[in-house]
């Protein structure tokens, strides 16, 4: 008797589950959204990171109390349809059992509680890599979520004594008007939320912020789906299985797919032949140099902003310590954020050289590094466009206006959210570099080497991976010979008619998880079958991370070129890593990064090992491509007629710290992050600039040969870990104070 007792309970307790799955859900995702991923965390230190002054001190509490707001709101929205939904489709006599009784009663309400919660969670860790006021704020803020999800478990426990005692005064009709006017304001809301979305779904996520976005969008979507489910369970219409089908249905007919690349008016130019990059890259060098001429490739690693920010002030401070180090760059080859870096760095190289770009009011975190704005003429540009916030344009579009297009059978282009991410990237590099005016981020990318410029400009090969051939797949400015390649692609061979601009090859490049969509660049025909399908291309870190594989194969034919042209070059690469947790070996091994042994991932071994294996293999190749990369520019690559060239291999790579938080990989970076980056590639750099004797004679600062020597230093200089004194200098540089000891 007691085990069929307990089946009873337990039977009924998830018929409870079952009825109150809408808002459940509703609530499960909102606390999850806010605490589990990465970014979030980072979205509240970008809050608490601010708290200075009296006017930044008013605007973060003001976001502090919309946030609240919007929790408030879609905790009692989740609660209400709850209590509701059980009230009206639980069996009376079911609820004679007491457990059942108190499920009934107190599982509306932890749902209305599981917001707050979660913003509880997310405010303490973000926390960790906070120090002082803004340390203090986050702390307040996780003190008053937990308050608030227990004034609101108070506040509906007073609710149900207040019923009880005026039974007669509230009753049915006063909660079907409740219901009535919360379905009502769910409808209203979602639909500006949905017009503001189409409309500038950048203004709308840099000004709501990623986490009220969350919440705003569980107080739209629940109430009217919960209240379709309340309709359609006395009539057992199966509304959320409905649904689903629904949803299925389109999406295996790629009714719903809005996600054609943006692309440009006209036709695209072809990119600049190979030879002919290699002899513009020749014009800007000083003629009759008796020394090797440096002939630097950058390879930029993905990792999404940290990379972005990484790539870009590598790149900046390298300009700014090295006279002519942008004359001597031939290439960059960038995955994912790295590619956004390499682009964000080509249009500053190109906007500061017209002198358009000027230092940033906000001195204090670009002068932390040790160059200001006036020492490092792309800084302020870089710093500008990549500290903005990139994260909640694309929330926005994704939670609303693509959202509701998910159920939509005919394709929007307008509504695709990874267009919001692109045009908010091009409007912060307006603001950064040309004050309101075009960038170079939205002109063609086949245009870049086309045009004539006084300015240098790389030749730029953004990485991406084919979804059906799984191949690599270029964005390129110029247009590399089938013989220099290894499996790669580019976007002319697969897609001629592509127009695209800077701007949207980079972000394409960047298209990782489900928060980037894979981009259509068009279709190809099968010519046995006549079959048309789609071209998707997505995150180039899907394939290799490094950027590695693409640049060694563009050195090897650029020394070859360029040694037929006459010139005398020495190739140089210069990797940049941005995964903190990466372990070096000594230079001139076969490894560069052999990972430590970890143990077995527990739980689900046999079902999760084959999707392990692939995801842990996007990673290892990634280690194989940069290791092999590293070996033969440093024991030699061999050109045509079987000569050894000798090259030089630098490496740049961050570093966690004890007391600094982990830098995200999502799409907005705090000002604490920003200067945990600037401050640790400037202790990297500091040994760039060369002696005089070192130079030797003659050769002064902006020769291609104290160029050299100061790579040469470089290249010495960066590898494995840095030492304790520059861990603890780092921590010096952005906290203001040695947070190890």
């Amino acid at each position: 008797m007691a085990i069929l007792h307990l089946w009873r309970t337990v039977r009924r307790i998830s018929y409870v589950l079952y009825l109150a799955r809408v808002p459940l859900w509703g609530s499960l995702f909102v606390a999850g959204a806010v605490s589990l991923p990465a970014q979030m965390p980072e979205v509240m230190r970008v809050l608490a990171a601010d708290v200075r002054g009296s006017n930044a001190l008013f605007n973060v509490w003001l976001h502090a109390l919309f946030v609240g707001l919007m929790a408030w709101l879609t905790g009692l929205a989740n609660w209400y349809w709850a209590r509701v939904t059980l009230q009206a489709h639980m069996p009376r006599d079911w609820l004679l059992q007491r457990t059942v009784q108190r499920t009934c009663t107190w599982l509306p309400r932890a749902i209305g509680a599981l917001p707050w919660l979660g913003l509880a969670a997310c405010g303490w860790q973000a926390r960790s890599g906070l120090t002082g006021v803004g340390a203090q704020w986050a702390l307040g803020f996780t003190v008053g979520a937990v308050l608030m999800a227990g004034l609101l478990l108070y506040v509906l426990h007073l609710r149900r004594r207040m019923l009880e005692a005026n039974t007669q005064r509230f009753g049915q009709a006063w909660i079907a008007r409740t219901g009535r006017i919360s379905l009502l304001g769910s409808i209203v809301t979602g639909a500006l939320l949905l017009l503001w979305s189409t409309l500038d779904a950048v203004s709308m996520g840099q000004l709501l912020g990623a986490i009220a976005l969350v919440l705003l969008s569980a107080f739209v979507f629940v109430p009217w789906v919960a209240a379709l489910v309340h309709r359609g369970t006395p009539a057992r219409v199966p509304v959320m299985r409905l649904l689903v089908a629904w949803l299925a249905l389109i999406s295996l007919l790629d009714l719903n797919d809005n996600h054609a690349v943006r692309t440009l008016p006209g036709a695209p130019q072809q990119p600049l032949a190979f030879d002919a990059a290699v002899r513009q890259w020749a014009a800007r060098q000083p003629a009759g140099a008796e020394q090797p001429l440096p002939m630097i490739f950058v390879a930029a690693a993905g990792g999404g902003i940290r990379a972005a920010y990484m790539t870009a002030e590598v790149l900046a401070q390298l300009d700014a310590r090295l006279p002519g180090f942008s004359q001597h760059v031939f290439a960059i080859s960038g995955v994912s954020g790295g590619s956004v870096g390499a682009a964000v760095y080509t249009s500053a190289l190109q906007h500061a050289g017209e002198g358009r770009i000027v230092a940033a009011p906000q001195a204090p975190i670009s002068a932390v590094s040790g160059l200001s704005g006036h020492d490092c003429p792309l800084c302020p540009g870089s710093r500008g466009t990549l500290g903005a916030d990139l994260f909640g344009p694309v929330v926005a579009a994704m939670l609303f206006r693509d959202a509701v297009q998910r159920f939509v059978p005919v394709p929007i282009p307008a509504w695709d959210r990874a267009r919001a991410q692109e045009e908010a990237l091009e409007r912060a590099a307006r603001r950064a570099m040309t004050n309101g005016q075009p960038t170079l981020l939205e002109d063609a990318i086949t245009d870049l080497q086309q045009q004539a410029s006084a300015v240098p400009r790389p030749a730029l090969l953004l990485n991406t991976t084919w979804v059906e051939g799984g191949s690599r797949v270029a964005i390129s400015s110029v247009s590399p010979p089938a013989e220099a390649l290894t499996g790669l692609l580019t976007l002319a061979d697969l897609a001629p008619a592509s127009h695209v601009s800077l701007a949207t090859a980079a972000m394409l490049s960047a298209r990782f998880t489900y928060v980037s969509p894979a981009g259509r660049v068009g279709a190809l025909t099968d010519p046995a079958t006549g079959e048309v399908r789609k071209l998707r291309l997505v995150d180039g870190g899907y394939y290799e991370n490094s950027g590695s594989a693409t640049l060694l194969d563009i050195v090897r034919y650029a020394a070859r070129e360029a040694r037929n042209q006459g010139l005398n070059v020495l190739p140089v690469v210069i990797q940049i890593d941005n995964d903190p947790d990466t372990v070096i070996a000594n230079p001139g091994e076969r490894k560069l990064r052999p990972l430590p042994l970890q143990p077995a991932e527990p739980g689900f071994g046999e079902l999760l090992s084959p999707i392990r294996t692939l995801l842990n293999t996007r990673s290892a190749r990634g280690n194989h491509a940069l290791a092999d990369a590293e070996w033969q520019v440093r024991h030699g690559i061999q050109d045509a007629q079987g000569r050894s060239v000798e090259g030089v291999f630098v490496y740049m790579t961050l570093q966690n710290r004890r007391g600094a938080a982990k830098l995200p990989l999502g799409w907005q970076l705090s000002s604490i992050a920003r200067r945990d980056i600037e401050c640790q590639v400037a202790p990297r750099l500091a040994g760039a600039a060369p002696t005089a004797s070192a130079s030797g004679a003659g050769s002064g600062a902006g020769t291609p040969a104290a160029l050299l020597v100061s790579l040469r230093l470089l290249a010495a200089d960066n590898w494995g870990r840095l030492p304790t004194d520059a861990a603890s200098g780092i921590n010096q540089c952005v906290f203001g104070h040695d947070s190890m000891k």
